[in-house]
């Protein structure tokens, strides 16, 4: 997939601009935007997601309009210049699967060519498709405690290499073949160094979305595995790890404290707390 957009055969005379990769299924994002899934995945105001085949290949597409205010923020305090959701997502799953983490396969995105994104106003339409990974279940359906040295590694490595998830809660993680495949990398950042804040939101949020039932030792096994993956980490000792320790329990208490924006009910297909837009 380029990294530089470029306009796709379908969508070249469109009010689209589609960033796509090498023999990729031919974007047509302005039917995948009209399209009426029978169920969505996820469906809250600005961003919906759900499966579909396209040209035999099962996929996720994600449906975005507008952005997150703080993210919109963040990218311009840094200068960066500003992305459509769905481009940041895309981009942020190459450059993790180039480091050899499993992560999903993005096919293309899109994003309006005359509107810029909006957060505030949800201006700006983006589309992203990835590949379907095939999974038995996330880690938050059942078995978080038997994976708990793969997925204390797997974070480990994450931050290692300088990436942050920011929303890294287990239901992020699919079992698929008996290993982990971290999703829904849209908010994930990079950086040379990761600030503390940022590694120990990530821990935070993790142990946060354990259930109350997992075992002590299966969170202490995910935490060693972790700082094995960490090389500053592995020096921590004494009173230096009980002030991490400290600090990830904290932050978890007050994530719990606080309840989701949206939260969305698959059954019922519709986010709990809101009324869908007439």
């Amino acid at each position: 997939m380029s990294a530089e957009p470029r306009p796709s055969a379908a969508a070249a005379h469109s009010a689209w601009m589609v960033g796509a990769s090498a023999g990729a299924i031919d974007p047509d994002p302005e039917r995948l935007w009209t399209l009426a899934p029978p169920r969505f995945l996820r469906r809250v105001p600005g961003r919906e997601s759900f499966e579909h085949e396209l040209d035999g290949v099962r996929v996720i597409v994600k449906r975005f309009r507008g952005g997150e205010p703080r993210d919109w923020w963040s990218e311009r305090a840094r200068g960066l210049a500003l992305r459509s959701p769905a481009r940041a997502e895309a981009e942020n799953l190459l450059a993790l699967r180039a480091l050899g983490c499993a992560v999903p396969e993005p096919l293309w995105w899109a994003e309006e060519r005359s509107a810029r994104v909006n957060p505030w106003r949800g201006r700006g339409r983006s589309l992203l498709v990835q590949r379907y990974v095939p999974h038995e279940r996330t880690l938050a359906d059942r078995g978080a405690a038997a994976f708990a040295p793969a997925l204390g590694a797997f974070v480990g490595k994450l931050h290692a290499r300088g990436w942050c998830h920011r929303d890294l809660y287990l239901e992020h993680f699919l079992v698929a073949q008996n290993a982990l495949v971290l999703i829904d990398l849209g908010r994930a950042r990079h950086a040379r160094e990761l600030a503390r804040r940022w590694i120990v939101k990530d821990l935070a949020a993790l142990a946060m979305s354990c259930p109350p039932e997992a075992p002590r030792r299966a969170r202490l096994a995910a935490l060693a595995s972790w700082r094995r993956a960490q090389p500053d980490a592995r020096r921590l000792r004494g009173a230096a790890l009980r002030a991490l320790v400290a600090s990830i329990e904290r932050k978890a208490r007050r994530l719990a404290a606080h309840a989701p924006k949206y939260a969305y009910d698959r059954a019922a297909q519709r986010p709990l707390g809101w009324s869908e837009p007439s």
